[in-house]
């Protein structure tokens, strides 16, 4: 009996230790999958919200000489390789893009694109992005990108200063009479840049999908508005068409003639686009930095939540560059909620200012980071009118960072 107990003992001890290395094998085996898993899901993602820039159809760097005055060729790195001839006594300068600018001295220099008439630059019946560096000083009338010769009344496009605005054009020929403008369809004027001899990005998009057609000009990524028709001062405020004709005039930089409207400042990085960029391709056109959203996590990830009574709604997401996690030591300030009402009126307007104040937190307006992921609680009880609210996880600050895509959720009171 006694030898039976001491082997049943040993077998007991055995089994024990096998089912303990087991149990920690398993546990072993339960992290490696966990977090293969979420490098495997981070990947995937990281796939999924991958967006290549479109490719430019003129893209013009001002990198064949790093000083010095410009002589013969600005090189078109685009396929379309349309390069232009220099003109007057155009200095090549330190940049914001690769190694040079390009200086205008307001007299006598500009750029002329000969190969252009004709051309896919023409931008007929397509939506387009004209995007540049820009560092001007001086307030005169001139001309920074044009295809159209306004003393000819012909269609086109062109981008210019004039009397402390930023104003654009986009015309088609023979069509609405309209002052100094010749026969534009439409004259847009925005807000001048807001300094004088420093480098700011300007980029004007023109954008059929948007209903009436749309034109949208950008500062530094930041959007100073738009117009859907003719603008200010036009005879009929037409709708803003696709482009039907240019008149058969080259592309120039700096004037609208050779002669005429003489742009007095430096450009870099000129480029055009025969699509519509979005604002957060714009703002990487900046050299702002883009994060992706992985989405809100349960509850809040399943379609609107009902709310009938006082509860905390728990926000939380990921934010990656890449496939790497951004936490909170990665920009001054964090990501912030915003928060929308639709009462099915059909119009969403913005709560989020009137229920936090700035900071971080449930009782501000910013997202927290825990050690793994963002999260904000947000307490229901402050909304109390019956309909669908939307939130949103947006950047704490635009100029450094946008959030796309983003992170959206709804909850309904009923």
């Amino acid at each position: 009996m006694i030898f039976i107990y001491l082997i049943w003992k040993l077998i007991m001890k055995f089994t024990s230790i096998a089912v303990v290395t087991l149990q920690k094998h398993a546990q072993s085996l339960k992290r490696i999958s966990v977090r293969t898993g979420r490098v495997l899901g981070l990947l995937l993602l990281a796939a999924g919200i991958a967006h290549a820039q479109p490719i430019p159809i003129g893209h013009w760097t001002f990198d064949e000489a790093s000083s010095g005055t410009g002589t013969g060729t600005v090189l078109d790195s685009a396929a379309g390789a349309h390069d232009g001839i220099i003109n007057g006594s155009a200095v090549y300068t330190p940049g914001v893009v690769g190694t040079g600018a390009l200086s205008f001295d307001g007299v006598n220099d500009h750029v002329i694109f000969p190969t252009t008439t004709g051309s896919a630059l023409d931008l007929e019946g397509t939506n387009y992005t004209i995007a540049f560096w820009l560092k001007y000083n001086s307030t005169q009338l001139g001309r920074i990108i044009n295809m159209t010769e306004a003393a000819d009344c012909s269609g086109g496009y062109t981008v210019f200063l004039s009397g402390g605005f930023m104003r654009t054009t986009h015309s088609n020929f023979g069509s609405v009479g309209g002052g100094i403008y010749g026969c534009n369809d439409t004259s847009n004027t925005f807000p001048q840049p807001p300094a004088t001899n420093v480098w700011v990005h300007v980029a004007v998009v023109y954008d059929e999908d948007l209903g009436t057609g749309t034109i949208t000009t950008y500062y530094d990524g930041i959007s100073q508005g738009g117009f859907t028709d003719g603008g200010p001062g036009q005879p009929s405020n037409p709708p803003i068409n696709p482009l039907t004709s240019d008149g058969n005039d080259p592309l120039r930089f700096g004037t609208y003639n050779g002669s005429g409207q003489l742009f007095k400042g430096s450009l870099d990085d000129v480029r055009i686009y025969d699509v519509a960029l979005s604002a957060a391709e714009i703002f990487q056109l900046t050299g702002g930095t883009e994060y992706a959203c992985s989405g809100f996590q349960s509850p809040m990830d399943d379609g609107p939540v009902k709310v009938k009574k006082n509860r905390n709604l728990p926000f939380k997401a990921l934010l990656l560059d890449g496939i790497d996690y951004v936490d909170d030591s990665w920009f001054a300030l964090p990501p912030v909620i915003q928060v929308s009402y639709d009462d099915e009126g059909g119009t969403a307007n913005d709560v989020s200012p009137d229920e936090f104040a700035t900071g971080p937190g449930t009782d501000g307006n910013q997202f927290e980071f825990n050690g793994d992921h963002w999260k904000f609680n947000l307490k229901s009880k402050a909304y109390t009118s019956p309909g669908t609210y939307t939130v949103t996880m947006v950047s704490g600050d635009s100029s450094e960072y946008v959030i796309a895509p983003t992170c959206t959720a709804e909850f309904v009171v009923q």
